[in-house]
């Protein structure tokens, strides 16, 4: 594969046809993914460097892991491997990796762990097996972060986006497409949520090309310019996303 420009790109050691895409603060060590994973190809995104005479490996950094996912996307487009996994930089430990349901909370486990066909079969596939948070309960599902408005704006312009029209969503997005713009600006409108949207946190997830194009590059790029001009907060944006990986690969609201 040709290399991603801005970020760390390092080809596995064999004959590979998938990746892992990684985000990471300058001061991460993400040594442990080509020591302990050496036959993923890996991209590695150093999102927050501050030295302003090296290049940026994302446009900005905004959004947490979403502005690297997307960036990813949309750099690799035409020359995706068949499947990619998408993770954050933590090696291991409760403390800061405690969503990933491996021994010792340790991501090189919970990559080894994966079953490639069933990803190929499934075409998208969360990594976490624990339902909580996200996706049961009073807390489950997107009733904090993730407004009607918000949907509206993301994925307004881009294309009918596969699988999300079953259930409850169609009805939100007529619904959103017959008030006005002066009505959408009102508190009434901008409390309304999304609740049946539910899916297990934390936007780690593995994909194939297919599901990935299933969508238009420019989709990817509308998706990234919504995250670079929203004014929430990096955490909420970030959040947001979190909750429609799977609807922007393909998959129905709850998951």
């Amino acid at each position: 594969m040709p290399g991603i420009s801005g970020a760390t790109t390092i080809p596995c050691t064999k004959d590979c046809d998938k990746a892992l895409v990684i985000g990471h603060k300058a001061d991460e060590d993400v040594s442990w993914v080509e020591k302990r994973l050496p036959d993923w190809e890996h991209a590695l995104y150093n999102f927050d460097l501050t030295n302003t005479l090296v290049s940026h490996t994302v446009p900005e950094n905004k959004g947490h892991e979403a502005m690297v996912y997307l960036t990813y996307l949309i750099d690799n487009y035409d020359s995706l491997p068949s499947i990619v996994l998408f993770l954050h930089a933590h090696e291991n430990g409760y403390r800061i990796a405690w969503h990933v349901d491996a021994p010792l909370h340790d991501q090189a486990y919970s990559v080894q762990a994966v079953q490639l066909d069933y990803v190929r079969q499934q075409g998208y596939v969360n990594l976490r097996c624990i339902l909580e948070p996200g996706c049961q309960g009073e807390s489950g599902g997107a009733k904090e972060d993730l407004s009607l408005d918000h949907w509206n704006q993301i994925f307004y312009n881009t294309s009918t986006p596969p699988g999300w029209m079953a259930m409850r969503a169609a009805s939100y997005v007529s619904l959103a497409k017959n008030v006005s713009a002066m009505d959408r600006s009102s508190p009434e409108y901008l409390a309304q949520k999304l609740p049946m949207i539910r899916t297990a946190c934390c936007a780690q997830f593995a994909v194939t090309k297919e599901s990935i194009q299933l969508r238009p590059r420019s989709d990817y790029v509308s998706f990234r310019e919504w995250l670079l001009d929203t004014l929430l907060p990096d955490h909420d944006s970030g959040r947001v996303f979190e909750y429609l990986w799977h609807i922007i690969f393909g998959k129905t609201a709850k998951l």
